[in-house]
């Protein structure tokens, strides 16, 4: 049987002709990425990656830049006025308790030994404080600067009246005296009798920041010196030195019940310190 040649189809191709080339096009991107390995994608994204974090950064930089400007500004700032920024985180807190400047001497009896409640004590030699079932408040006083205005002298006398009264009233509630003598000069039987001197040595109120804000800032420490003398003798038995910190505030203008306010809380602190550190006496004294 005879074999017929292969129709070819299509027009014959002449000798030396090429086959037109074939129309392609670039595979779509979900395409090359199948076709990729796993660690051929992740070098291509951390390469346009890091060239997006460039642009970024190029375009950026003014504004970093006058952000470092207005940092190590604010930097220098804050050294020229670190007392400024240390009042400032107090703002949050409670009246915080520290050591007394400097206490003064009163009957021969120096405030140096340190208590966890009263800041700094000393007692005069033989003192026994379950001798005495009586207390009078006697003089309450503040060491102002000759500088200060009325304003200031207002805050003062606030300040005070509310202390005299805050220790009367607390320590009636203590409940471990069996009288409380509001004006030590109404005091008829001065046996078993203590009359308590207060003196505030320290008292720093708000004051104006010379600053371009202008702003008021304050109060600061209120330092508080007690002295308890034996009503009948005239001899000082018992001496405290106590410092508080009051919460700062800081405003556009002089704000003076606030501050009234935040020295009369600290002025509070001072006074739970001395009758907690006279209960602790008082104790310690019965056991012994």
């Amino acid at each position: 049987m005879t074999r017929h040649p292969a129709v070819r189809r299509g027009p014959p191709r002449r000798r030396g002709m090429r086959e037109p080339a074939r129309a392609t096009r670039a595979p779509h991107a979900a395409v090359r990425c199948q076709r990729q390995s796993p660690a051929e994608r992740e070098h291509i994204g951390k390469r346009t990656h890091a060239g997006r974090s460039e642009q970024l950064n190029t375009e950026r930089g003014p504004i970093s830049m006058a952000m470092q400007r207005m940092m190590k500004r604010l930097v220098t700032t804050s050294r020229v006025s670190a007392s400024l920024v240390l009042l400032v985180l107090a703002a949050g807190c409670t009246a915080v308790q520290s050591t007394p400047l400097h206490p003064e001497v009163v009957g021969g009896l120096v405030p140096s030994v340190k208590d966890r409640d009263a800041g700094r004590v000393a007692a005069a030699y033989g003192f026994d404080a379950t001798r005495y079932t009586t207390i009078a408040i006697g003089n309450v006083s503040v060491d102002m600067p000759a500088g200060w205005n009325e304003e200031d002298r207002r805050i003062v006398s606030s300040v005070t009246a509310h202390l005299r009264s805050d220790l009367a009233r607390e320590l009636r509630a203590a409940g471990r005296l069996e009288r409380v003598v509001d004006d030590a000069s109404t005091l008829d039987a001065p046996a078993n009798a203590l009359r308590l001197d207060v003196r505030i040595t320290a008292l720093e109120l708000d004051q104006l920041e010379p600053t371009a804000a202008g702003q008021w800032l304050g109060p600061g420490s209120i330092q508080m010196e007690t002295r308890f003398v034996d009503a009948a003798s005239g001899r000082v038995v018992l001496a405290t030195a106590d410092r508080r910190t009051a919460r700062t505030v800081m405003t556009q203008t002089r704000d003076i019940s606030e501050t009234t306010a935040r020295l009369d809380e600290a002025a509070n602190y001072l006074v739970m310190d001395l009758v907690n550190f006279l209960g602790r006496l008082e104790k310690m004294a019965a056991h012994t």
